[in-house]
Protein backbone atom coordinates (compact mmCIF):
# COMPACT_ATOMS: atom_id res chain seq x y z
CA UNK A 1 0.00 0.00 0.00
CA UNK A 2 1.49 3.89 -0.75
CA UNK A 3 2.55 5.41 2.43
CA UNK A 4 3.64 8.50 1.20
CA UNK A 5 1.31 11.37 0.01
CA UNK A 6 3.81 11.34 -3.14
CA UNK A 7 2.46 7.70 -3.60
CA UNK A 8 -1.01 8.46 -2.60
CA UNK A 9 -1.22 10.94 -5.24
CA UNK A 10 0.78 8.95 -8.09
CA UNK A 11 -1.79 5.87 -7.18
CA UNK A 12 -5.13 8.05 -7.01
CA UNK A 13 -3.64 9.68 -10.84
CA UNK A 14 -3.19 6.08 -11.40
CA UNK A 15 -6.44 4.87 -11.66
CA UNK A 16 -8.06 8.07 -12.86
CA UNK A 17 -6.05 7.52 -15.87
CA UNK A 18 -6.66 3.87 -16.00
CA UNK A 19 -10.69 3.21 -15.03
CA UNK A 20 -11.63 1.22 -17.74
CA UNK A 21 -8.77 -1.67 -16.65
CA UNK A 22 -9.12 -0.69 -12.80
CA UNK A 23 -13.20 -1.69 -13.73
CA UNK A 24 -12.35 -4.96 -15.94
CA UNK A 25 -9.91 -6.45 -13.08
CA UNK A 26 -12.65 -5.23 -10.09
CA UNK A 27 -15.13 -7.07 -12.25
CA UNK A 28 -12.80 -10.20 -12.98
CA UNK A 29 -12.03 -10.35 -9.02
CA UNK A 30 -15.35 -11.61 -8.46
CA UNK A 31 -14.94 -15.25 -8.91
CA UNK A 32 -17.39 -18.24 -8.87
CA UNK A 33 -15.85 -20.97 -6.97
CA UNK A 34 -19.17 -23.02 -6.64
CA UNK A 35 -17.38 -25.47 -9.43
CA UNK A 36 -13.86 -25.20 -7.96
CA UNK A 37 -11.87 -28.00 -6.88
CA UNK A 38 -9.31 -28.74 -4.47
CA UNK A 39 -6.51 -31.25 -4.84
CA UNK A 40 -3.49 -32.70 -2.79
CA UNK A 41 -0.36 -33.40 -3.91
CA UNK A 42 2.26 -35.64 -2.44
CA UNK A 43 5.70 -35.73 -3.65
CA UNK A 44 6.86 -39.13 -3.61
CA UNK A 45 10.69 -38.26 -2.45
CA UNK A 46 10.22 -35.79 0.35
CA UNK A 47 6.94 -36.26 1.45
CA UNK A 48 5.84 -32.78 1.15
CA UNK A 49 1.99 -32.12 0.93
CA UNK A 50 0.96 -29.40 -2.10
CA UNK A 51 -2.75 -28.44 -1.35
CA UNK A 52 -4.26 -26.50 -4.33
CA UNK A 53 -7.70 -24.99 -5.99
CA UNK A 54 -8.78 -24.96 -9.81
CA UNK A 55 -12.06 -23.75 -11.06
CA UNK A 56 -10.96 -25.49 -14.18
CA UNK A 57 -13.65 -27.95 -16.18
CA UNK A 58 -11.15 -31.40 -15.65
CA UNK A 59 -8.24 -31.63 -12.84
CA UNK A 60 -6.55 -33.54 -15.41
CA UNK A 61 -5.46 -30.44 -16.53
CA UNK A 62 -4.24 -28.70 -14.09
CA UNK A 63 -2.09 -31.75 -12.85
CA UNK A 64 -0.66 -31.82 -16.30
CA UNK A 65 0.34 -28.05 -15.92
CA UNK A 66 1.74 -28.89 -12.52
CA UNK A 67 3.54 -31.66 -13.95
CA UNK A 68 5.28 -29.74 -17.04
CA UNK A 69 5.97 -26.53 -14.26
CA UNK A 70 8.02 -29.54 -12.41
CA UNK A 71 9.61 -30.84 -16.06
CA UNK A 72 10.38 -27.25 -17.27
CA UNK A 73 12.32 -25.82 -13.70
CA UNK A 74 14.11 -29.20 -13.71
CA UNK A 75 15.88 -28.06 -17.44
CA UNK A 76 16.24 -24.03 -16.49
CA UNK A 77 16.28 -24.17 -12.88
CA UNK A 78 16.44 -20.14 -12.57
CA UNK A 79 13.26 -20.16 -14.11
CA UNK A 80 9.97 -19.11 -12.02
CA UNK A 81 6.68 -20.96 -12.16
CA UNK A 82 3.86 -19.12 -12.75
CA UNK A 83 1.04 -19.06 -10.33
Amino acid sequence: MPKTEKEKEYMKQWRLNNQDKVKQYNKNAVQDYSQGKIYKIVCNITNEVYFGSTKEKYLSRRLSRHKRYVSDNLKNPKRKMPR
